[in-house]
């Protein structure tokens, strides 16, 4: 635990360090506008990012320089991480835990909501098996005030059918129309987004592979965020191997599997309301924690072998049709 701390440490200093650069581009992302809304004393008035904007808030009543608002949030998200190493370790053993660590250094280089959702969401896995309802519940209880359409992947599938159904049919528009400069033809409704949801599925499943970042990192020099990406990505992509395997072998199967398929099915339709592809740290934060579900024939090497291969199947894919963004 203390190399794991050390690394992480280290890493949330060098992730930072972009911040002391007033013409980084960090500063033209959500990053930077989570760090001007702190410094200003602001609070985002939508609940889901109002939560973070306000912990930054704190963060800057206790020091005043941006740099170490980041370290501070990221050194104690860390600390709250191998909180869970203990647990995890003695019922999962190491393999799955090392993954988990190397999806949530990925996260944890970002000033972004999605590390903190990766936390909740593995608070919740860890509790899925509880005994004692109210357990469960008050592990899932966070994601209300950060990631409310995470809970499709705790509710009983009939539950979340119903619920992505209401909101195909009734709530889509009122969605997106939430969402200034949405250029969307909402007066054709839901036909409207099936046309377009194929597309924006497959730029997104293009997206998610961390091979397609890899020239951008390599031509800016950032070699450890190349390195940290594909790392970061593992976990994801075994628990999307075991959700397809599943659909054929019943020895993949577990409770979560369906869960697992109407959450990336409630995403993509969220998504597409808003004509936006969705960035692979959403998908590591959500899925990378049901890791602990995964398998363990599937944490072997020649496993990662088939996922960097079809990696490449997929950049290759990419090039053939075309720039997918």
């Amino acid at each position: 635990m203390l190399c794991l701390a050390m690394l992480g440490l280290a890493y949330a200093f060098y992730s930072s360090l972009p911040i002391r650069d007033p013409s980084s581009a960090l500063f033209s992302n959500d990053e930077g506008l989570y760090l001007s809304y702190g410094a200003r004393g602001a609070i985002m008035a939508e609940l889901r990012y109002g939560l973070f904007s306000l912990l930054v808030r704190i963060y800057f009543l206790i020091v005043s320089d941006p740099f170490w608002v980041a370290v501070l949030h990221k050194s104690l998200s860390l600390a709250a991480f191998l909180l869970f190493q203990p647990m995890l370790v003695r019922k999962h053993g190491y393999r799955p835990f090392v993954l988990l660590y190397l999806a949530f250094t990925f996260l944890n280089g970002h000033f972004l909501r999605d590390g903190m959702i990766f936390l909740f969401v593995l608070l919740a896995v860890a509790y899925a098996d509880s005994g004692s309802l109210i357990r469960r519940y008050l592990a899932q209880f966070p994601l209300v005030l950060i990631r409310p359409q995470a809970l499709l992947l705790f509710f009983p599938l009939r539950i979340s059918v119903i619920l992505v159904a209401y909101f195909f049919l009734f709530m889509r528009h009122l969605y997106a129309t939430e969402h200034p400069g949405i250029d969307m033809a909402l007066s054709e409704g839901n036909i409207h987004l099936i046309k377009t949801s194929t597309p924006l599925t497959l730029i997104t499943l293009a997206n998610i592979n961390p091979l397609a970042s890899l020239n951008f990192h390599l031509n800016n020099g950032s070699y450890l965020e190349a390195c940290l990406t594909i790392f970061g990505s593992f976990s994801m992509f075994l628990v999307f191997s075991q959700m397809t395997l599943a659909l054929h072998w019943p020895q993949y199967r577990h409770t979560y599997i369906p869960r697992l398929w109407m959450g990336v099915i409630g995403l993509l339709i969220m998504y597409a309301s808003i004509e936006q592809t969705i960035d692979k740290r959403v998908f590591i934060s959500l899925f990378s924690p049901f890791i602990i579900f995964v398998n363990p024939t599937l944490m072997r090497g020649r496993t990662f072998v088939w996922l960097i291969g079809v990696w490449v199947a997929m950049l290759i894919i990419r090039m053939l049709f075309g720039n997918t963004g």
